[in-house]
């Protein structure tokens, strides 16, 4: 259904946000699309209708605490598929929009002033790596995904120590960035445009697969209802797979 709203003519994307009396919406969204929505998806959805879409970036599960608190979130964008199907259940959020918009993929990034990078999980057993950033597994999926990995390759309890844990997959980021991690399972959508450093991707059978699904809040507007279906639309798919995920 989403795909089809979205191949509809930008003007009656203007007329739906009019006829709603609501031209800004309000996006929750997890911290692995800071870079995708920002530079790429937002500003393009923008230029073509009458909405201005404000995101609120984060680790998905402390997203879903402020949806269920009172946070008029008009559009949830988590980096699972079991956070948006229980605010679904929670009546939160449309059971009908809720819709898997891309697959995410998990990498080691390292900074390029590193004196080495790993190559593989295994790597990391070597004493230079020091320090391991991973975010809160509690919070954030792909925090989950790194640490299935490291249990997969029986790794997790001889480098337990080393795991230095961060809020959401973007602090994971920029405790290697900064130096404070020699190392950092990230999202490869937040690193794929970078030149500071340098990723190798976690192989996927060492994990679940990252699938990324959306939901529309309960009687939401229609601007927030033509956003998700943006998301999944044609005209975003290039975006995607070029961004680092991809597509169900």
């Amino acid at each position: 259904m989403f795909k089809k709203l979205a191949c509809i003519l930008s003007f009656f994307w203007v007329a739906a946000a009019a006829a709603s009396g609501q031209t800004t919406i309000h996006v929750a969204a997890a911290a692995n699309l800071q870079s995708v929505l920002t530079s790429k998806i937002i500003p393009a959805f923008e230029a073509q209708s009458a909405v201005t879409v404000i995101p609120v970036f984060g680790a998905t599960k402390v997203l879903e605490q402020q949806f269920e608190n009172g946070a008029p979130y008009d559009v949830f964008i988590s980096a699972d598929t079991a956070t948006v199907d229980k605010l679904a259940a929670e009546k939160l959020v449309d059971k009908n929009s809720v819709t898997t918009y891309a697959i995410g993929t998990l990498v080691l990034w390292s900074p390029n002033s590193a004196s080495a990078h790993p190559k593989s999980v295994n790597d990391l057993t070597n004493p230079q790596y020091k320090h391991i950033a991973v975010a809160n597994p509690k919070t954030a999926p792909y925090g989950t995904a790194a640490i299935e990995s490291l249990t997969s390759a029986n790794l997790l309890t001889t480098l337990n120590p080393k795991i230095v844990y961060a809020e959401n997959i973007q602090q994971a980021l920029q405790y290697a960035v900064s130096g404070n991690a020699d190392v950092a399972f990230t999202a490869l959508s937040l690193v794929i445009s970078r030149n500071d450093g340098v990723w190798v991707d976690v192989p996927p059978a060492l994990h679940k697969p990252i699938e990324q699904s959306l939901g529309v809040a309960l009687n939401a507007s229609a601007p927030a209802k033509l956003f998700a279906a943006y998301l999944t639309s044609k005209a975003v798919d290039q975006i995607w797979t070029t961004s680092g995920y991809s597509l169900p």
